[in-house]
């Protein structure tokens, strides 16, 4: 699976997703794409960390998940329909959050929501540009599941959200092109890489190459 990993945190909540049920991978997964949401939304503006924290901290107007994907659009960060995609996944961490029956993706709610992320598969799903075909070939497939789907829709959306932050700044770029290049690798099975064409040995069969005669001296 390819997911973006910018620091120690990222890797960590990675790391976590594969272990967890439905629940606590739901949970933990929609927490890292709102991680990765925050972070465009402040890589595109002033930073003032006294203000951040009014924002985006406790009750600050922009503390929740759909008020930062709001934001996104407005800001030109994400497309329409990612935005719908992105509002689906925050129904369905919030389901999986504040639902205290036992739930799993196969939950009539939760299948029901999940039914409306459209995978890049489906002629529904707009061409996104921004994104490297190498690494787009690695999110279009057909999931397995449900639990797949969501998991495969928040890679794929992590990715939509920081591609034009990178894109505005030359020091990121340069660390998020390594990244991708690291992550579609180890999504695909690369293409053995063509070999440099063989040159041909001398026909002189180890007789080294033929001298060529001195023009001869003007008497």
């Amino acid at each position: 699976m390819a997911w973006v990993a910018l620091d120690d945190d990222d890797r960590a909540f990675i790391a976590e997703i594969a272990k967890l049920d439905d629940r606590g991978a739901a949970i933990t997964a929609g927490a890292y794409l709102e991680r990765k949401l925050e972070f465009a939304i402040k890589s595109s503006l002033r930073r003032d960390a006294d203000i951040e924290n009014r924002l985006f901290k406790g009750y600050g107007p922009l503390a929740t998940f759909a008020a930062k994907v709001d934001l996104a659009i407005l800001m030109g960060l994400i497309p329409r329909f990612d935005h719908k995609q992105l509002l689906t996944i925050k129904d369905i961490r919030n389901e999986f959050a504040h639902n205290p029956l036992p739930t799993t993706f196969q939950s009539q709610r939760i299948a029901g929501l999940c039914g409306n992320l459209i995978p890049l598969t489906s002629t529904a799903a707009p061409e996104n540009s921004d994104i490297p075909d190498e690494l787009r070939r690695s999110f279009n497939r057909t999931p397995s599941d449900n639990r797949d789907r969501y998991l495969l829709k928040v890679q794929y959306l992590a990715f939509v959200v920081l591609v034009p932050v990178i894109a505005d700044s030359g020091r990121l770029r340069k660390k998020f092109n390594a990244l991708i290049d690291r992550t579609w690798r180890a999504a695909l099975r690369e293409k053995p890489q063509p070999q440099p064409p063989h040159r041909k040995k001398n026909a002189g069969h180890g007789r080294g190459r033929r001298r060529r005669r001195p023009a001869p001296s003007p008497e």
